[in-house]
């Protein structure tokens, strides 16, 4: 096999930029509020589940090959999620 063709990394680099750019589209105009009257936490809870389990394989593979910056990773986020909840964050 040779290496990729740069077609390809154009075209997810395409889509992730249209991708954000709808995405910023969506949180500047306010639309977000008036969906969230349509979507729930019931509804975006399987849809996450169905689009991050897939990727667990990769992960692991990929947390195998870089152990150090997956352990560090994984402290970041204990000391984000439950040490710094005290402190609030800047809207409350």
């Amino acid at each position: 096999m040779g290496p990729k063709p740069l077609l390809l990394d154009l075209d997810y680099t395409g889509a992730v930029m249209v991708t954000s750019c709808v995405q910023m589209l969506v949180g500047f105009s306010g639309l977000i509020g008036f969906l969230m009257g349509f979507i729930g936490p019931l509804a975006i809870a399987p849809t996450i589940s169905r689009v991050a389990l897939p990727l667990f394989d990769s992960a692991g593979n990929n947390a195998r090959i870089h152990w150090g910056i997956s352990a560090m990773y994984c402290f970041v986020l204990r000391l984000c999620n439950d040490e710094l909840w005290p402190l609030g964050s800047p809207r409350e």
